[in-house]
């Protein structure tokens, strides 16, 4: 699989209940919704087999095309949509860790004298300055969510009076 950088990134917020999922494994609340809005899924079963059980694998499940089924069916070469998951405290989906591992031996692991200039004294790899620059940026999206969620200003600081 090649690893490349799409000329446009496109990230949603993926706002899914909460369930008791997520409390006891690994993006148990976001892995299958962000499967089934970029991948889809396949139909299985039919309905008169009932609800879906995850833990006996009986039901029925209804098919639905992701948001990228265009891309998928045309098939390009060395193109592939897949999700890539951070949660907010910080864990990084199987996915997106594999992409970031693919990346990292391609760049032999090792960064370029621009990036020194950009990274702290503790990430002296590519994957650890990739791993913080992502960590950053999901930290100040949450933050910009949470000030949007309060309806804050973020133009100007209440506290500099």
């Amino acid at each position: 699989m090649a690893v490349g950088a799409a000329s446009r990134a496109e990230v949603r917020v993926l706002r899914v209940g909460r369930g008791l999922r997520g409390a006891y494994m690994g993006f148990g609340n976001t892995a299958e919704a962000a499967h089934d809005a970029v991948r889809g899924r396949r139909r299985r079963g039919v309905k008169t087999d009932g609800a879906y059980n995850r833990r006996t694998g009986a039901g029925y499940v209804s098919h639905k095309d992701g948001d990228y089924v265009r891309v998928r069916r045309r098939r390009p070469e060395g193109v592939e949509c897949v999700p890539l998951l951070v949660e907010t405290f910080g864990g990084l989906s199987p996915a997106l860790t594999g992409v970031l591992r693919e990346a990292a031996d391609w760049r032999s692991n090792k960064l370029i004298s621009s990036e020194y200039d950009e990274t702290t004294w503790s990430a002296r790899t590519w994957l650890t300055f990739v791993a913080q620059r992502i960590s950053v940026a999901v930290q100040l999206s949450m933050a910009q969510e949470a000030v949007e969620a309060l309806g804050l200003s973020v133009a100007a600081d209440p506290r500099a009076r």
